[in-house]
């Protein structure tokens, strides 16, 4: 089965990860949206960023889940998972290898992440965790090692939990 071309089906119980797959897949199916059509989606103003906003979140709600999500130019602000709230920020760098289809790329990425503890930029920060945990499943990724640093870096992805 092709996932980029194929409309998904919505179904099954999950976690709150689970419920943004399927809100995901929701939106997709609700809207004749395939992922290659998501990928390749230019948000040319903020009325096309606003739109999606609304309509990802609409399927957050049908499918049952309160987690939500605001999607913006530099980032999300994600909402209603039990981690964030606080007035903490942690910049955390990712650098390693992806291979794939026989090319390895190196990976340098940087994120920043706000809504966390006071003082709890570590690696033991169990929010951090859960939202950085994932990328150890990237295929292909590769001696993946993660730096935490009380400030960000210039231009980095910016994750407010809320």
């Amino acid at each position: 089965m092709n996932l980029a071309t194929t409309l998904p089906q919505v179904t099954g119980t999950t976690n709150a990860y689970g419920d943004s797959l399927r809100a995901l897949s929701r939106y997709m199916a609700d809207n004749n949206r395939t992922l290659a059509t998501i990928t390749n989606a230019v948000f040319a103003n903020a009325g096309d960023l606003t739109a999606f906003n609304t309509l990802y979140n609409n399927a957050l709600i049908a499918v049952g889940s309160p987690v939500r999500v605001n999607f913006t130019a530099t980032g999300f602000n994600l909402a209603g998972t039990g981690a964030g709230g606080g007035s903490g920020t942690c910049g955390v760098n990712v650098q390693g290898t992806v291979t794939a289809n026989g090319f390895t790329v190196p990976l340098n990425v940087n994120y920043c992440v706000t809504g966390i503890a006071a003082g709890s930029c570590t690696s033991g920060n169990s929010s951090l965790s859960q939202a950085l945990g994932g990328q150890q499943g990237i295929v292909g990724a590769a001696n993946l090692q993660y730096a935490f640093s009380a400030s960000c870096a210039a231009g980095a992805f910016t994750i407010n939990l809320q």
